[in-house]
């Protein structure tokens, strides 16, 4: 990108901090930086003052992905950021607000930001190894992880994929990979999910409302 008036991103060393952020350093920086191009990217504008392309871009997300990894999708941070929208979730996969029911489904939309994508991939073990042409687990403007469940033979699965757009164009149309649980497939039954969010959930978190009368 050419020489600039900062000291290089390496020799900008990373300390751990209070506060919101946390960890700050050359880390912080880079991450700042290709998440504010990404931004760019996603509403048309040129990238740095026109200075990166996309091929670099994507090149560039992989120190994204990493410093948002370290700093955002600790479990013991995301326990205590993110349990009651996994609860939610749960409970609506359960109720049939997730797509399995005997009326024929239903669905609840989250809207959110990065940070609770990352937040209920952290706290189930959820990644998304390939999504072309960014690297692996990037969350972009406008992505969506998915959560399905479908009922079969007296059981319910639950099937999970990210969607994303990749602004080639201004269609805004999404393409769709597989999100992958711990055992390494996309699908698994609602109780082994249930189970699997047990283990982790802060129910001090929580705040489902109470059970309407009947």
């Amino acid at each position: 990108l050419g020489r600039g008036v900062a000291p290089p991103l390496q020799s900008i060393p990373d300390v751990v901090a209070g506060g919101a952020v946390g960890w700050l350093g050359g880390s912080f920086v880079a991450s700042s930086w290709i998440e504010a191009m990404l931004l760019q990217f996603g509403a048309g504008l040129p990238m740095a003052y026109g200075r990166v392309a996309p091929p670099q871009l994507y090149e560039m997300l992989e120190l994204h992905v990493y410093y948002r990894a370290i700093a955002d999708r600790g479990l013991s941070i995301e326990r205590r950021g993110e349990s009651n929208l996994l609860a939610h979730v749960l409970r609506d996969l359960a109720s049939g607000a997730g797509g399995a029911s005997p009326q024929g489904g239903g669905a609840s939309l989250y809207v959110g930001h990065d940070t609770n994508l990352d937040g209920l991939s952290a706290l189930l073990g959820l990644g998304w190894p390939a999504a072309p042409p960014y690297p692996a687990n990037t969350t972009v403007p406008g992505g969506m992880l998915r959560l399905t469940a479908t009922a079969a033979g007296g059981a319910t699965a639950v099937c999970a994929s990210f969607l994303y757009t990749r602004f080639e164009d201004a269609s805004g149309g999404m393409a769709e990979v597989d999100a992958l649980f711990p055992t390494g497939k996309p699908c698994i039954s609602l109780v082994q999910l249930t189970q699997l969010a047990a283990a982790v959930v802060d129910k001090r978190c929580v705040r489902l409302p109470a059970p309407s009368a009947s």
